[in-house]
């Protein structure tokens, strides 16, 4: 039982360090823009965020890498990582608005069906209008 217990505070505590460190990537990687390391700093601060279930803070990095660094080589996963945060902090407008843009610019992508799948989930799961 000791053990668990200094594992999850381990775990708190790691979660806690990570939540500054990854808001001073993203400050980092946005200042230093011309540098050729600042977008993947800036797109794997939205990944980390991401892998801790802080999808509302993770989708609002991932936007503000696309804005900013565009022609990036994950900006096209971006796209549908964002759709799953907006679809794992319940907005599932957002979510299929992503969903579409992803399918719309990427139709080759290896996520378009899964992207196809989600989208039809949500609309099943939209109550109809009445």
């Amino acid at each position: 039982m000791k053990i668990l217990i200094a594992i999850l505070v381990a775990l708190v505590a790691m979660v806690i360090c990570i939540m500054p460190i990854t808001k001073l990537m993203v400050q980092q990687g946005i200042k230093n823009k011309d540098k050729e390391w600042a977008p993947g700093v800036v797109y794997q601060a939205g990944r980390i965020r991401m892998r801790l279930q802080q999808y509302r803070s993770s989708g609002q990095i991932l936007e503000k890498a696309l804005e900013v660094f565009p022609k990036y080589k994950d900006a096209e996963n971006a796209h549908f990582w964002i759709a799953i945060c907006y679809e794992k902090t319940k907005r599932p407008d957002e979510a299929m608005k992503w969903y579409k843009k992803f399918v719309e610019k990427y139709p080759n992508h290896m996520w378009v069906d899964q992207a196809k799948r989600r989208m039809a989930m949500i609309e099943g799961q939209a109550t109809p209008p009445g």
